[in-house]
């Protein structure tokens, strides 16, 4: 049964990855059991669980939109509060 916090595919490609070298080297109990030990530490550990957060990817907008020089709320905008110089690029 995943945990909670663990419950996600790129922590579970990343235990994936630590287990992988050891494939066809250790039995298929044994590469379970360290699964479940990786998957203990890092729901556990307040030092690991740290590192976790600050190495996970961040969630990355892709609506398209994006900042233009001279675009709506930039310092080089002549009237912020004008409409007409929204611009999405």
């Amino acid at each position: 049964m995943p945990h909670p916090p663990l419950d996600d595919p790129w922590i579970n490609a990343q235990i994936e990855a630590a287990v992988r070298p050891y494939e066809g080297r250790l039995s298929a109990q044994d590469l379970d059991w360290m699964r479940e030990q990786l998957t203990e530490l890092l729901s556990r550990d307040a030092t690991a669980a740290k590192l976790l957060r600050e190495a996970h990817p961040r969630h990355v907008d892709e609506s398209g939109e994006r900042i233009v020089p001279g675009g709506y709320g930039t310092s080089d905008s002549p009237d912020r509060a004008d409409s007409k110089n929204w611009k999405v690029g």
